[in-house]
């Protein structure tokens, strides 16, 4: 066990707190070094997810955000349907979806695709 002058990171007060009332007794292992660095990260992409979320919400709304009634049950919070690309992949012609619904969609448009496929196949079989 050593100092840990080196870093650590605290992001609760209460850590805070504590290791400056207990700075000259607190010893931590490389292992307490590498837990407080996590908790920092994780609480930095939180507040990044919070930040991106908001942006996403106010500059991108029915381009590349949809927000949706709810998730998979109607007493669950707002969902919302999202790319990092510039424009969503689906366009909503009407209503507002929910979670739901857009699951329908995507398991519809794959047995339709897959309908079609078998359909060209018989076709083009019957044509010879």
């Amino acid at each position: 066990m050593h100092k840990c002058f080196s870093y650590i990171c605290m992001c609760k007060k209460k850590f805070f707190v504590y290791f400056t009332c207990n700075f000259n007794s607190v010893t931590c292992t490389m292992q307490t070094s590498y837990y407080s660095s996590f908790k920092a990260f994780s609480h930095t992409a939180k507040y990044d997810e919070a930040i991106s979320d908001y942006f996403r919400k106010q500059y991108s709304h029915g381009v590349s955000h949809i927000p949706l009634r709810y998730g998979m049950n109607p007493h669950q919070k707002p969902a919302q349907l999202f790319t990092l690309e510039p424009k969503l992949p689906v366009n909503v012609l009407n209503g507002s979806p929910g979670f739901i619904n857009l699951c329908d969609a995507f398991n519809s448009w794959q047995l339709v695709r897959v309908s079609l496929q078998v359909t060209v196949t018989i076709f083009i079989v019957l044509e010879r």
